[in-house]
């Protein structure tokens, strides 16, 4: 089970099998509770926006910051009841990011955060776990609670493992295509000059313009680039789709199309790149010298800015509650030739007991639990059962990507 804290959602929840498929997502701003003898869905997200209200007035009223924390807890009840339950059903392990406290602290705004408590009274749920539905003498039952956690003062004291509950690191969770294991593993802070971005650009193997596809590629060699953390090295970016970008002269979200910015700029410095030559030996015949370099800098600027959207894979509104304002779109085809988009497995849409139908992820914060889970599955295949005696939890990046490129654990 794959616990991840969302931008959309209070926390969200993927279960995965062996093989490392999805077997259940969902968020848990909602959870189910039992009323009158009815279960109802109760939207605890919803429910903490409105009580907050204006932040001012609410520190200044005692009745309202009551309410706000007796509905933290009642919500953190009924999810660490729905999670606990779960693990027992499906004999699961909880895997959740290993965060430093001062993000956890900091992440969320004050009076939505509950993450950090809710890993207290989870922790503290399993170290003696009784079931009500159980007898007394049943495993679960009072006389015979299940031990899924050891006994802890702090839980900050907790760094790779308590018990069945595991921290995985944080990194490459969210923003990687869960089909081809695709990453940006780009550095381009420092280049901010015409002859840095030219450089920069004379490590690519090749800039095309592919006419089926209606867009650029950009095909390169991480190792080029000084990054060997990677495990596939060569990829192809495509430029195809729309991103959305925050235009910081304007002050707002804009959606961009970074190929037909592209054919503009080509073409406005005259480069056939109908042809589908490679327009890198044409760029490479640019002389970076006092003379033309100023000519040059907005060719350059366009093409970087092009490039650097084009590797942003999550777009989001922030604020926005329509699903077409959060998606992720991956630059790279996966094996079947597809490209990933979360907007197509959105479609499939649910079935009665309200659980996604498709086998990959169906939205941005979806995507962070997933590989959340799917890190706990390394542990388990590749550490744990590999070598129970002397068990290594520490996940490289190598190792990880090497995981979810080759997906050998789906066979």
């Amino acid at each position: 089970i794959g616990l991840d804290r969302g931008e959309r959602h209070l926390l969200y929840l993927t279960l995965i099998n062996q093989k490392g498929e999805i077997e259940l997502q969902k968020t848990l701003n909602i959870v189910e509770q039992v009323r009158s003898d009815k279960t109802i869905d109760v939207n605890y997200q919803e429910k903490l926006v409105q009580i907050e209200g204006n932040r001012s007035e609410a520190r200044k009223n005692w009745q309202t910051i009551t309410n706000i924390k007796e509905l933290k807890e009642g919500y953190i009840s009924n999810l660490v009841h729905e999670i606990t339950k779960m693990m027992v059903d499906y004999n699961a392990i909880i895997v959740m990011e290993n965060l430093n406290s001062g993000f956890k602290r900091g992440r969320f705004a004050v009076e939505r955060q509950i993450y950090q408590k809710f890993e207290n009274m989870l922790i503290e749920k399993l170290n003696y776990l009784v079931l009500k539905d159980k007898k007394p003498l049943e495993p679960g039952g009072v006389l015979n609670a299940y031990q899924l956690t050891e006994k802890l003062n702090k839980v900050s004291d907790v760094y790779q493992q308590c018990g069945w509950v595991f921290y995985v690191p944080a990194a490459y969770t969210s923003k990687i295509d869960p089909k081809s294991g695709f990453v940006n593993l780009f550095r381009m802070k420092g280049l901010t000059n015409v002859k840095s971005k030219y450089d920069f650009f004379m490590n690519f193997n090749s800039i095309k313009f592919d006419l089926k596809e209606d867009c650029f590629v950009f095909e390169f060699d991480y190792d080029k680039f000084g990054d060997n953390s990677d495990y596939n090295k060569k990829w192809k970016i495509y430029t195809r789709g729309e991103r959305i970008i925050y235009n910081t002269k304007k002050r707002r979200n804009e959606t961009i199309d970074i190929t037909n910015q592209l054919k503009q700029i080509f073409t406005e410095y005259n480069f056939n790149w109908e042809s589908n030559e490679n327009l890198l030996e044409s760029i490479k015949n640019i002389e970076i010298n006092d003379q033309n370099i100023k000519s040059y800098a907005p060719f350059f600027d366009v093409l970087l800015r092009m490039f650097k959207y084009s590797l942003q894979m999550r777009n989001s509104k922030p604020n926005s509650s329509r699903s077409e304002d959060d998606y992720l779109l991956s630059p790279v085809k996966s094996q079947d030739g597809l490209f990933f988009v979360f907007r197509d497995e959105a479609k499939k849409g649910k079935d009665e007991q309200k659980k996604w139908k498709s086998n990959l992820p169906v939205d941005s914060d979806a995507n962070g639990a997933y590989h959340i889970a799917l890190k706990g599955l390394l542990l388990l295949k590749e550490r744990i059962n590999k070598n129970a005696d002397q068990v290594d939890l520490k996940i490289s990046h190598e190792d990880w990507f090497k995981f979810v490129q080759t997906k050998e654990y789906a066979k």
